[in-house]
């Protein structure tokens, strides 16, 4: 019951409030990581692709 309230009170409370954190936290990873590919970043290099 007690496990219940936490992870309730986890979800509905503190979630919302960090979301917009984790949120760049991960885009920046993947961002980092898409980085360190070079098939990635060869096809950065065409017109276009940059902004998709």
């Amino acid at each position: 019951m007690i496990a219940g309230l936490l992870v309730q009170t986890i979800v509905n409370k503190v979630m919302p409030k960090i979301q917009p954190e984790i949120n760049t936290i991960l885009r920046h990873n993947i961002d980092t990581t898409f980085q360190q590919i070079p098939v990635y970043r060869n096809l950065l290099i065409l017109p276009g692709v940059g902004q998709a």
